[in-house]
């Protein structure tokens, strides 16, 4: 009896085996066939319209040039440039204000977590609800490990790496928020 009982369970075990794999192919089935699909008809773009976004790094380079093509293509989008180089910054938010954009330019170092919950909150008050985060700050120093000074390779992790920390602190749970507001408000329409 305990024989047979043991020989069921091995028996069971293989046949839950034998789904779980079946299953896994399936899916990966379906996944390629999803992929396939999308190469002949791709996925709708998302519209920018209505959107609010943020952008750091935003006086120079990607950012910059991130700032001209969106102000250039979704008239529609409020832009909030987050830059150090106040400077360069007024100038890319006039550049982007000539093509029609929408647009909040602050001066601030992304790397000052005080800095940055204070200038959230000032851009949640002033412009409301930060809805898209385009974390783009970022440096690059020329210099392998050994010949970098200790100081650039601090500056290079704290601008790179724990801005990001600072700024995903600052805005997520409000873009939550924003996000089950619109989820709500599409399943009332339903």
């Amino acid at each position: 009896m305990a024989e047979n009982k043991e020989i069921s369970e091995k028996v069971l075990t293989v046949l839950k085996v034998i789904g779980e794999v079946l299953l896994m192919l399936l899916y990966g089935l379906y996944c390629y066939a999803n992929l396939l699909f999308r190469v002949f008809v791709p996925a709708p773009k998302k519209s920018l319209d209505g959107e609010i976004m943020l952008i750091t790094g935003s006086s120079t380079g990607i950012g910059r040039e991130a700032v001209l093509q969106l102000a250039k293509n979704h008239s529609r989008t409020t832009l909030v440039l987050w830059d150090w180089n106040d400077e360069e910054n007024k100038k890319t938010a006039s550049d982007a204000k000539k093509l029609g954009a929408k647009i909040f330019a602050y001066q601030l170092d992304v790397t000052d977590r005080l800095k940055v919950e204070e200038t959230a909150k000032k851009v949640q008050q002033e412009v409301g609800d930060v809805t898209i985060l385009w974390n783009n700050a970022g440096i690059v120093r020329a210099k392998d490990l050994i010949n970098s000074k200790p100081e650039d390779l601090e500056k290079t992790v704290q601008i790179n790496l724990i801005s990001q920390f600072w700024t995903l602190r600052a805005f997520l749970p409000s873009m939550i928020q924003v996000n089950v507001r619109r989820m709500n408000t599409y399943v009332e329409n339903l």
